[in-house]
């Protein structure tokens, strides 16, 4: 932080977003490498994160149905209740994997930049969660299997 932001913290704004993130670093000479991941994780992971905090149309649609039994009706037709608690659970999972695959980014990279010595753990954490998550598998692949060498 500045002296300026220190003395006046209403000045400091709020966190940006991962897509004004790396609209910062892209500014930078040269651009930092990890720009490619960043577009990743905002692409894929924030926009469906904050379509469910936002609730768009399609946040609204995915949340909602379990609410809604009429829509749900209409959406799976008939067996819609075993339609719909199938959909509950899968929904359930995604929410799981996607809170345990940020919590272990977040980890991987402060042990990326603190080099804690923790890359078998983290590297073990990934994998055995990946066994069970295309999510976490994507995110491994993309960037871990590379930024926590073996």
């Amino acid at each position: 932080m500045s002296p300026q932001e220190i003395k006046y913290p209403s000045n400091i704004g709020k966190w940006p977003t991962p897509g004004r993130v790396k609209d910062r670093l892209k500014r930078r000479n040269p651009a930092p490498a990890i720009i490619p991941f960043i577009e990743y994780v905002n692409s894929w992971m924030y926009r469906y994160l904050s379509g469910q905090s936002h609730l768009s149309l399609q946040g609204i649609t995915h949340r909602g149905m379990h609410f809604y039994h009429e829509g749900a009706k209409q959406a799976f037709g008939d067996d819609w209740e075993t339609k719909l608690e199938s959909h509950l659970l899968n929904y359930r999972m995604t929410s799981l994997y996607s809170a345990l695959t940020i919590m272990l980014a977040i980890m991987s990279e402060i042990e990326i930049h603190f080099k804690y010595g923790l890359n078998q753990r983290c590297r073990y954490l990934w994998t055995f969660v990946g066994k069970h998550s295309d999510i976490t598998k994507d995110f491994w692949e993309t960037r871990y299997s590379v930024e926590l060498p073996e």
